[in-house]
């Protein structure tokens, strides 16, 4: 069972930064290497997979995950 939900919860993880079932997989045979790719890397959140890939109705987006604009000034 714990298998499942774990395999169940890295899928979501990956496509909730827009990336595919390829990392998922990697992040379950190889986490320690494949996580960091995922942290540190260039990867955005795209929105959490359970409101089916968008963000839920009426939440807000943290400024923090907003993409990059033009310089200010």
């Amino acid at each position: 069972m714990n298998i499942v939900l774990l395999i169940v919860l890295t899928v979501d993880l990956s496509k909730s930064f827009g990336k595919s079932g390829g990392l998922a997989v990697g992040l379950i045979l190889l986490n320690p290497i494949f996580a960091p790719i995922l942290g540190l890397g260039g990867s955005r959140q795209v929105g959490p997979v359970a409101a089916g890939g968008t963000w839920a109705q009426g939440a807000t987006r943290h400024p923090a995950t907003r993409p990059p604009g033009p310089p200010a000034g």
